[in-house]
């Protein structure tokens, strides 16, 4: 039987290329952003951290920082979006401006963008409560899938670079146990 060689995914090596640029974690958010729009397409993209203290949610990255600045808060009503994303670790998914409407308080703002759906994958550590999630919002329609299994960079292997480097160490890939480069993952879509 002859195996074939798998090729890393282009998309991942270049987000842990960003990994070892020394402009963090501006390079890192930014490669996210960009795989994320080359695998599925997105017009507005954030990663939000969340205090469980205060209720509130906190940007920490926006590809349109006009309308969405970095170190924007906004409060958090209990409801389907927190529960699925915060409380469950679960990725929520807003197929409508209906949707968008019955969770977001910015939906006005959301549907001025042009955006119609919502695809938000909450960033989880060791079992915990969700602290982090990533989010994009999109036209309906032309992204290739509003699906969170197609989502090539799942938010598990995302963790560890959201949260704040320990060292200068070669990080350890989430998909082993081995201290490799992230781009050693295979496609989850071959």
């Amino acid at each position: 039987m002859t195996r074939t060689k798998r090729q890393a995914d282009p998309l991942l090596c270049a987000v842990a290329a960003a990994q070892g640029r020394v402009d963090q974690p501006d390079a890192l958010f930014a490669a996210l952003d960009e795989a994320v729009k080359s695998a599925i397409g997105h017009k507005l993209f954030t990663i939000l951290t969340y205090d469980g203290d205060s209720g509130e949610a906190a940007r920490i990255y926006s590809n349109l920082p006009g309308p969405y600045p970095t170190g924007g808060r906004k409060r958090l009503a209990p409801g389907p979006w927190t529960e699925a994303v915060l409380d469950r670790g679960e990725a929520y998914i807003g197929r409508t401006q209906a949707d968008l409407r019955m969770v977001f308080s910015d939906h006005e703002l959301i549907a001025s963008l042009g955006c119609e759906s919502v695809l938000n994958m909450p960033v989880r550590w060791r079992g915990r409560r969700s602290a982090r999630s990533i989010c994009f919002t999109r036209r309906t329609g032309t992204a290739r899938t509003t699906s969170p299994r197609a989502f090539p960079l799942p938010s598990s292997h995302c963790q560890r670079c959201l949260r704040r480097p320990t060292s200068d160490r070669t990080p350890r890939c989430p998909a082993s146990s081995s201290r490799t480069p992230l781009c050693s993952i295979r496609s989850r879509r071959t």
